[in-house]
């Protein structure tokens, strides 16, 4: 009865996501759940929007994606920061991050 009417499945799953907005901190990073995920400099101060699946952590600027983040299980401040600041001058992530 129904069967003519049936069409067939999406080739991909549907994925969950959550949605949150943030600010984005004067260190360009963005806080989710105690963790932070880099963004563009120039976003410095402006309100963006967070998509999170249980993955990843996605950020949206003005509904165009800026960054795309695997989503952290670990919890704590700038986890990333010594790799983040790796290029710079011996003392920057301890100024920027407040620890190394």
């Amino acid at each position: 009865m129904d069967a003519p009417y049936l069409r067939p499945l999406p080739v991909s799953t549907f994925v969950i996501a959550e949605w949150k907005k943030a600010t984005v901190n004067i260190d360009y990073h963005v806080e989710f759940e105690r963790n932070y995920y880099s963004v563009p400099h120039q976003l410095i101060h402006q309100v963006v929007e967070l998509r999170i699946t249980r993955r990843t952590v996605e950020v949206l600027a003005k509904g165009k994606r800026v960054a795309s983040h695997p989503r952290s299980s670990l919890e704590g401040p700038l986890r990333h920061a010594r790799r983040a600041y790796a290029g710079r001058p011996s003392g920057a992530c301890r100024v920027v991050a407040g620890r190394c």
